[in-house]
């Protein structure tokens, strides 16, 4: 690997909290996804199923596969981890439940030889578990200006679909561990502080939708983390431009929800 092609290794950190249900499919799809260059971060968060050592295990390819064990922490803890120990300068992130699309990586490495410190998001499907409904989501009409109350407005982001360079993550103090629903929003307001979002078009992620996730077992402290974004990132001058009616009006919906 020559020096030019450094800036564009991607360090996938796999957060992975009792999912042995999903995560060798979570894993697979990574491993289609990634290069001989890439790396594969798997960060167990104190799973009690047994957890995924073994599947890990299973898996020696092409890809460096890192595992770590913690005691349970929440998601963004286990983020925070993979952040530290990671060795290549983009980072990505693949829930144990969700898949990557064999374009995932591809298609941000093309986005990036052109502007390497691009924060990128993509397209993604939504597919609903109990039904095997599969729905495109076009998240990324939303990039444009004001990305901000967009954010928090329409929620147009889906984690798995985001990529930014490793060292920009850590100098926005990487993941608040105090939010166990909001940890991604909360960083992805602060990074809009100091840069703005670029879409990948093309859709690279399949998240997975069911009934165990977080969000839909714990609505109401949902709903409180949500309130508390609201009040760090939403401005006055956001609530009296009159271009973001639309958006004002699902934060609403949003809170009442």
């Amino acid at each position: 690997m020559n020096a030019s092609n450094e800036f564009f290794m991607y360090s996938v950190i796999m957060p992975v909290y009792n999912g042995r249900k999903y995560f060798e499919d979570a894993l697979l799809s990574v491993l289609s996804s990634a290069t001989e260059e890439d790396e594969i971060v798997v960060v167990e968060d104190g799973s009690i199923d047994g957890g995924v050592q073994h599947i890990v295990e299973r898996h020696i390819s092409r890809t460096p596969i890192r595992y770590l064990s913690k005691s349970n922490g929440g998601v963004a803890s286990a983020l925070n981890v993979g952040l530290e120990v990671a060795s290549k300068t983009i980072f990505t992130w693949l829930s144990h439940d969700d898949l990557y699309l064999p374009n995932r990586l591809a298609s941000d490495r093309d986005m990036r030889r052109l502007l390497p410190d691009l924060v990128t998001v993509s397209n993604f499907y939504l597919l609903y578990e109990e039904s095997g409904q599969c729905i495109h989501v076009n998240s990324t009409r939303k990039i444009g200006n004001r990305q901000t109350i967009k954010l928090l407005g329409s929620r147009f982001i889906n984690g798995n679909c985001l990529s930014a360079p490793v060292q920009l993550l850590k100098s926005v103090g990487g993941f608040n561990e105090a939010l166990r629903h909001t940890q991604d929003y909360d960083l992805w307001c602060r990074l809009l502080r100091t840069t703005t979002f670029t879409a990948i078009q093309s859709p690279t992620v399949i998240s997975r939708q069911h009934p165990n996730q977080d969000s839909k077992r714990e609505p109401k402290a949902a709903r409180e983390e949500y309130r508390l974004l609201l009040k760090n990132y939403l401005s006055p001058s956001d609530l009296i431009d009159y271009r973001n009616l639309i958006e004002i009006l699902k934060v609403v919906s949003n809170m009442l929800s």
